[in-house]
């Protein structure tokens, strides 16, 4: 066998080796994943969201917690955490038909109803959105873990 059919051999046999061992690697991934919907699954993407959130990355946010509800309609703290998230990127309507879905889930939950307060505040001041050239940041609502 010449050196260099020798040697191309050789490199297909690493590269076929590397990707039977990612590939392995990535089979066991997508094995260890909980299947959705199960408490487990539903707690990973919260805490998916909540990351993206944490770091103004609304939409993967409002992805992840839209498949939570997918699942789970009647988790207040999703439906607090997408009005957050959409007062964040100005879609006040939706915001509040979300604050309104979180307090009606759990009436008697302070950091909803606070939310859902300082923001209604806000639409009453700002009706159609800050004023122009404002640096103001109306949103100060967070995503809740619970």
């Amino acid at each position: 066998m010449s050196g260099h059919r020798r040697k191309y051999l050789w490199g297909l046999g690493a590269v076929l080796s590397l990707w039977i061992w990612l590939g392995a690697g990535w089979a066991a991934e997508v094995a260890l994943q909980p299947p959705p919907g199960s408490p487990e699954w539903l707690r990973r993407q919260n805490e998916l969201a909540i990351r993206a959130a944490r770091q103004a990355y609304w939409a993967e946010a409002v992805y992840r917690w839209a498949k939570i509800l997918r699942f789970k309609p009647d988790w207040a703290a999703i439906w607090n955490n997408l009005a957050v998230a959409m007062e964040a990127m100005g879609q006040w309507d939706k915001a509040m038909a979300y604050y309104r879905k979180a307090m009606e889930l759990e009436p008697d939950n302070p950091a909803y109803r606070a939310n859902y307060i300082r923001f209604r505040e806000i639409q009453q001041k700002y009706r159609k959105g800050p004023p122009a050239g404002s640096s103001e940041n109306p949103h100060a609502g967070s995503p809740s873990s619970s």
